[in-house]
Formats: C-alpha cells, structure tokens, sequence
C-alpha cells in the first residue's frame, strides 16, 4: 500500500516537472519586445506558486503576499506590483486588489481604522499558454533607436524624410539635387529632374545673375542677421537688508544752518545746543524738546490766548 501510494507521487511529481519545464521554456522563448525579463521572473513564480496549490479559493484565486514574491525575485514591492499589473493586462493571469479594513483601540480609547490591500491571483485561459501573451499589446521599446512618427494625431507616419539642399553663397543657386534621407532608415533618393553634375552653375563665371537662373530663387533677398539680444545683468544676490542697504549709493542733502534760536526749556537755565536728529529734526541736546517745541511756545508767548 505504501509502496503504490509513493509511485503515484512520484508519478505525479515527474509529471508536474516536466509540465513546468515545458512551460518554463516556452515562457523563455519570448522575446523582450513582448516582455521582459523580470515579468518573466515574476511570472514563473506565480506560476509555480498557484500550480502548488491544492485548494484554492471558490473563485479559483488566491492571495499572493507581495513581501513574499518580491523577496523570491529580488525586486522592490513596487516593482513586483508594477509586474503583475503588466501581467494581468495581457491576460496571462487574473488579478483582483481587495481591500481589507482592520480596527483597533488607541490608548485614548477611540477606534482606529486602518486599510490594507491584498492581492489575489488566478489562472486564465492563456496562463498555460505564454506563446500567445502580448501578440495584441504595443511592441515595446527595449532599447535601441527610438522609431519617430509623425508629430499630428490624424497621421502618426513613420515615413519620414529629412531634405538636404546645398545653394551657393556667391550665386545663390542650388548645387546638384536635393537629397532626401530616411529618418527611420529609409533608402536615399534624389530628385528626378535635378541638374547634371557637369552643367554647374558656377562655371558660367559672376556675369550671370540669379535671375537668369532656372526656377525660383530661393534667396532673392537675404534675410538681415539677426541682432542677438541684450544678455540681462545678472542679479546681484543680497545676504540682507543691512548688505543691500549698504550697496545704495548714499546722497548726502545740503546741510542746513543750526538754528540761532535758544531752547525755550533750556534758556537761562542750562547749557543749550540744537543737534539734528534724523527723525525729529533738531533737537536740544540736555532736554532732548524739538525746535519746532521752542517755536510754538514762543509764538504762544508773543500772542497770548484770550480768555
């Protein structure tokens, strides 16, 4: 009994090896314009992980711990993340996020909630089939020149052409046939009905004019050189407001006569002197009043109030 029960699990497990080596191997054989080698990576262990499974859920899916997965292929979470999207987006696996929400008790007493999202993979009908993934999606860029289209959304063409024209400066005729490269690749090609290389126009010497020249002058008159423009001072950078305030040239106004008129406070009683203060104006250097103090008390004293 024991015996026939380890035949079968051999049985089963040769059988198992030998389907993931087939399908590992065809899952290599992709190329990187389909997809990459780290979806690849990815791939393979989910893969392994929901063959390995012997119940899984009703709706035939089951969580996969992202730590886990991006731990096992050596990627951040992000990128592990971004790599199931990518795989789920071709139909190689189902994917469903489901958020979980969890409550618990703060040491103030009050409920804190706080959401987390799982992820749930499964099986499509193309999981057994990674030859087929990425036939329908966009050839991506891995690496390589990068193929240029046309820039208007109605076209979007990759027939791309760059003209290449050489005129003489002196004459200003054009020299040869206009030559025509392929942006993306395509062959050289000239014009049909440029001149022979041997009928020049230069050799017929200056005493032929523009004018006289075949088709249109492309430089009938030549554009003046543009005048390049004034390149702006570069700011002065200012630590502050002392340093800038130290910068501005300083102005010194006309000094005016110190006034001849004694301090109203100080007069006959002590020594007096109008110094000029830079708010105030002049003021008295032992009572510190204004002139303009003095001047009012003596124009009170000359015209007294009547009562």
């Amino acid at each position: 009994m024991i015996v026939a029960q380890m035949d079968i699990f051999y049985k089963e497990r040769v059988a198992w090896l030998e389907a993931a080596h087939d399908w590992r191997t065809r899952l290599d054989a992709l190329p990187n314009e389909r997809l990459s080698s780290a979806h690849k990576l990815v791939a393979w262990q989910v893969w392994s992980f929901l063959r390995g499974l012997r119940a899984p859920g009703d709706d035939g899916l089951a969580r996969v711990h992202l730590a886990d997965l991006a731990e096992s292929t050596g990627m951040s979470d992000d990128t592990a993340s971004k790599a199931l999207a990518v795989l789920a987006k071709m139909g190689a696996f189902a994917k469903e996020n489901r958020d979980v929400w969890t409550e618990e008790k703060t040491p103030g007493g009050k409920t804190k909630r706080s959401k987390q999202t799982h992820i749930y993979m499964g099986f499509t009908l193309l999981s057994d089939h990674p030859e087929s993934w990425g036939m329908a999606a966009p050839v991506r860029n891995h690496g390589g020149k990068r193929v240029k289209r046309c820039m208007f959304a109605d076209c979007q063409s990759e027939d791309l052409i760059e003209e290449r024209t050489v005129y003489c400066r002196t004459c200003k005729r054009q020299q040869g046939a206009a030559e025509f490269i392929g942006v993306n690749g395509q062959p050289v090609w000239q014009e049909d009905d440029a001149p022979a290389s041997g009928d020049d126009p230069c050799q017929a010497g200056p005493a032929e004019s523009a004018a006289d020249a075949p088709g249109i002058d492309p430089f009938a008159d030549d554009p003046p050189a543009p005048v390049p423009p004034a390149r702006p001072a570069a700011p002065v950078p200012v630590a502050d407001d002392q340093e800038e305030t130290a910068r501005r040239p300083i102005v010194l106004a006309p000094r005016a006569p110190r006034p001849s008129v004694p301090c109203y406070f100080c007069e006959g009683k002590h020594p007096w002197r109008w110094t000029r203060h830079p708010q105030d104006g002049w003021i008295c250097s032992h009572c510190w009043s204004s002139l303009a103090m003095t001047l009012r008390n003596r124009e009170i004293d000359t015209f007294p109030m009547k009562t």
